[in-house]
């Protein structure tokens, strides 16, 4: 018995040291495992088309070892990481705006944390802590990713500070100043030419002025069926003409002008309207193609303008967006309309505003700093108090600046820049369930969906970027650019919005709900509304009032910021004019003042 127990015991030992023999192994194998997989640790990127990153990392603020990031010392250089060779960049800021539009890099105190406070361990020694973990942002879009504009991180902690403001007041300015042309002097120094060659017998000089050497084009567009306009027109042309602008115009009104009024000029051309891409039957498009094919297809031929007038109310302008549904070239909008909320200049300044725009008159500043123009504008400051925005009872504003020189107004055309309010267009797509795009228009106002001549109410499912928004039930729901939210979104009960914001509004119709009410969405994000198979009915959508068009169960309208805005000249600045129009137009908050007790 005591042999069969001292076997058993043998037995067991044997196998406890072979047991722990192999555990041994199994844990060396793991750590040798463990430690290979920390050195050689890669980042896992999901194979999305919608989260591909960049290959180099975005802009940052070059360290030079001193501060640390500081946002004050990364003023002066930008290190982009954009190339394997990381080249730098300055970055210049020219203060040649009449205002204080470029604003410097904001000041932040998260690179001096460190030093006003060190990490200290528990006996009180200070600790060096170095960080060389760095944080790359960027900007991510449906479709690819790129570096951030406004947003760095800046010192030990990886903070994120903000560059500046997201958007700003744009102007522009002609790189070469353009002078008017004489014709008088043209055609003499033309008949010099001429007797000279005949005298000499020589061909004419290659260097000899023509009467018709192109300075710039302008579109003329005049609202049908006002025959005010019509005159206004006609002593216009001529003026325009005279100084060597070509002026294109539409058929029937260069028909019309030749014919009651005897405009006829050889720089009045014919203006061939870009082709719709929505009428070209024989493509069929889908919602993945190239925004080239698109463009394309609108056949833009020469003469292309480099200004477009109208001379008319906001439809006129309106109208201006719908014929150039790609690229249109800045916009100046005379007031001849009912409302013109949209119309800065004057009938009796065209010609003089006109020439400013295409940089052929500019203001002139005398030796005591005091700036006058070489043409006159009545200006709206004169005329409505405008540029100050006074209610009408408020003889002054009892507001005393917090600067000690405060910032200059804008003057139009004031050191040869014209400001401009960049209007921000809807990109709209109506898309069927095999992913055809059946319609697509740019709208400057609002794209609205609703029940159309349907007795029930309008059901649509809307997404933002493919997440599930809300169900609609109401008569409708508008989609408002900023120029839009005082349209008919505003009617509807939407926000008033500048038109600087680079958003999407989202107003419903008569929402059968208490808790939808208006949004706002950033301009990247996609908008996409389709009528589901178990919807009562039908819906419609119209583009700008316009183009409406039925949407059969499983149709979609795809919403999102279109590429080509339209730039509009202010008179003063993007917000004075803004304003003004407020207060003009609608009557903005205007009641009588209380009095004092």
């Amino acid at each position: 018995m005591s042999r069969y127990l001292s076997y058993r015991r043998m037995i067991f030992q044997k196998t406890f040291s072979l047991w722990t023999a192999g555990s041994m192994l199994l844990v060396t194998i793991h750590l040798v495992l463990l430690l290979y997989s920390v050195g050689n640790v890669r980042s896992f990127t999901p194979q999305s088309k919608r989260y591909v990153l960049p290959k180099y990392s975005n802009l940052e603020v070059t360290d030079n070892g001193n501060n640390h990031g500081d946002a004050t010392n990364g003023a002066e250089q930008i290190q982009s990481s954009n190339s394997t060779s990381t080249p730098t960049m300055t970055s210049k800021v020219t203060p040649t705006l009449p205002t204080n539009t470029v604003l410097p890099l904001m000041s932040t105190p998260v690179a001096s944390l460190r030093k006003k406070n060190p990490i200290r361990n528990k006996n009180g020694v200070k600790v060096e802590n170095h960080n060389d973990r760095k944080m790359d942002l960027m900007w991510c879009q449906s479709d690819r990713c790129q570096d951030v504009v406004r947003e760095r991180v800046v010192g030990e902690h990886n903070t994120i500070v903000f560059n500046g403001p997201a958007t700003g007041q744009v102007a522009y300015r002609w790189n070469q100043k353009a002078y008017p042309i004489d014709r008088a002097e043209l055609e003499t120094k033309s008949s010099l030419s001429t007797n000279e060659n005949a005298t000499t017998k020589s061909p004419p000089s290659a260097t000899s002025s023509s009467s018709s050497s192109k300075i710039a084009s302008v579109l003329l567009l005049v609202k049908r069926g006002d025959d005010e306009l019509l005159h206004i027109a006609a002593q216009k042309v001529p003026e325009l003409t005279e100084v060597g602008i070509d002026v294109l115009m539409a058929p029937e009104l260069a028909a019309k002008l030749k014919h009651y009024y005897g405009v006829d000029d050889e720089r009045i051309s014919l203006f061939e309207q870009p082709t719709d891409p929505n009428r070209v039957d024989s493509r069929i498009r889908h919602v993945d193609d190239e925004e080239e094919e698109w463009v394309d297809d609108m056949n833009y031929v020469e003469p292309f303008p480099d200004l477009v007038v109208t001379l008319g109310g906001d439809g006129l302008l309106m109208y201006a967006s719908s014929v150039f549904q790609g690229p249109i070239p800045p916009l100046l909008a005379i007031s001849g309309g009912s409302l013109g909320f949209l119309t800065a200049f004057s009938d009796h300044e065209m010609t003089d505003a006109i020439k400013v725009a295409l940089g052929m008159a500019t203001p002139i500043e005398e030796s005591n700093g005091d700036i006058t123009q070489d043409v006159q504008f009545s200006s709206l400051e004169k005329e409505h108090d405008a540029l100050q925005v006074f209610p009408p009872n408020m003889p002054s504003y009892p507001y005393e600046p917090l600067a000690s020189e405060p910032t200059p107004k804008f003057t139009f055309g004031a050191a040869d820049y014209i400001c401009m309010t960049i209007r921000m267009r809807l990109d709209c797509r109506i898309v069927n369930k095999d992913g055809v795009v059946r319609a697509r228009y740019n709208v400057l106002n609002e794209v609205c969906i609703d029940r159309g001549s349907s007795p029930y109410l309008a059901a649509l499912e809307c997404f933002c970027d493919d997440v599930h928004l809300t169900t609609v039930q109401a008569d409708g729901v508008i989609f408002a650019t900023p120029s839009g939210s005082t349209a008919y979104s505003m009617a509807a009960g939407g926000s008033v919005v500048h038109p600087a914001v680079p958003c999407i509004l989202v107003t419903p119709i008569c929402p059968h709900v208490l808790s939808f009410r208006s949004m706002v969405f950033p301009d990247h994000v996609v908008l996409r509304c389709f009528v589901p198979d178990d919807a009562r009915s039908t819906a419609s959508v119209a583009f700008d009032g316009k183009h409406r068009s039925e949407l059969q169960r499983g149709d979609s309208v795809q919403i999102r910021m279109s590429a080509y805005p339209v730039p509009t000249i202010n008179k003063g600045d993007h917000s004075s004019d803004w304003l003004e129009s407020l207060k003009n137009s609608f009557n903005f908050n205007t009641r009588p003042r209380q009095k004092p007790l």
